[in-house]
């Protein structure tokens, strides 16, 4: 790799320490920039094409990049302090939309390897991102209304019947926690890792599992049963968890819970971890890493689609209302 002389240097440590949300050290803003590459595009180019390869991460520098998906999609876009293709390379899967300059564009270009070698290398910092792309998806969610985004959940009879009978084995540790989504990809040896260091805790009908404030530096999955979470100050939001899932998703992963009231709907067990084992776990294991990414990427790939989707149903006008209705006729002039 070619020597970057000591202006470039600092200018792309400034961009990185200054723009990025995730404010990188300076010792991960000095590595990151040895992997670098400058790259320019005009007004039309085709930046990256949907169904390539997910290999490289691309910070704007300068410039406006839209991002289209299916036709039936709502454009991304996307300015200056803004990564793209990180979710489809987090989310390890082909890119799901094709990238197209607006404008000139600058960008600065990081392949795949030396993004993961950069995680891998700075674990603390990690931590840190796990922990800025928790707010970020926490904000996301109350900006969203009431329902946060999130499914709405129900017991199947089979589950419910599970809810009473529960024991908190091994093995159904290992089922519950293999089916969330921030936990999907990573190997079996940090699952089975984190289900030996999780906490087990029992709630029956109606029984607060968790005050606000009462979540600590810790997430919840849930093994059986289902619970109700509910955000009781402004702006409100409420939603319900059930077998498999991280009660609040990734926004979780930034302490979200600790300002919501957990109640148990049915007879309830979950498996609390806390921050600090998930950070062990991940030490001997970077697939966890790399599944957490994973896992957010795509929540908030969901989240982006929900909001577009009910930003364009508010913009069509109900039948018969004043948008649609005839206009009196003129009278000639």
């Amino acid at each position: 790799m070619p020597e970057i002389d000591r202006a470039t240097r600092v200018k792309r440590e400034l961009f990185l320490r200054v723009l990025l949300p995730t404010k990188p050290p300076p010792a991960v803003a000095r590595q990151l920039v040895t992997l670098m590459v400058d790259r320019r595009y005009e007004a039309g180019d085709i930046i990256y094409e949907k169904g390539g390869q997910a290999d490289t991460v691309y910070f704007i520098v300068e410039g406006e990049v839209e991002l289209i998906g299916e036709e039936s999609d709502e454009p991304w876009r996307f300015g200056a302090g803004s990564i793209i293709g990180v979710i489809d390379m987090n989310a390890q899967r082909p890119r799901a939309r094709t990238a197209t300059a607006l404008g000139p564009v600058d960008m600065l270009v990081v392949s795949r390897e030396g993004w993961y070698e950069v995680f891998e290398d700075n674990l603390e910092y990690s931590s840190q991102v796990r922990t800025v792309q928790g707010k970020a998806l926490h904000q996301f969610r109350l900006e969203l209304g009431a329902d946060g985004g999130f499914d709405r959940r129900h017991l199947t009879p089979e589950q419910a019947l599970e809810a009473a009978v529960v024991e908190g084995t091994m093995v159904e540790r290992l089922v519950a926690l293999r089916a969330a989504l921030h936990l999907e990809t990573t190997s079996v040896q940090s699952i089975a890792e984190l289900a030996k260091r999780a906490e087990l805790l029992r709630a029956s009908r109606g029984d607060i599992v968790l005050s606000p404030g009462g979540a600590g530096n810790a997430i919840y999955f849930v093994l059986a049963g289902l619970v109700d979470v509910e955000r009781r100050v402004a702006p409100p939001l409420a939603a319900a968890f059930g077998p498999g899932d991280l009660v609040l998703g990734g926004a979780a992963f930034a302490g979200g819970l600790n300002e919501y009231a957990v109640t148990a709907r049915s007879d309830a067990t979950l498996l609390r971890l806390n921050f600090s084992d998930i950070d062990d776990v991940a030490e001997d294991h970077f697939e966890l890493v790399r599944a957490m990414l994973r896992g957010v990427a795509l929540e908030r790939e969901t989240l982006m689609g929900i909001r577009a989707r009910r930003q364009k149903k508010a913009s069509i006008p109900p039948p018969n209302s004043r948008e649609t209705a005839p206009e009196p006729a003129k009278r000639a002039g």
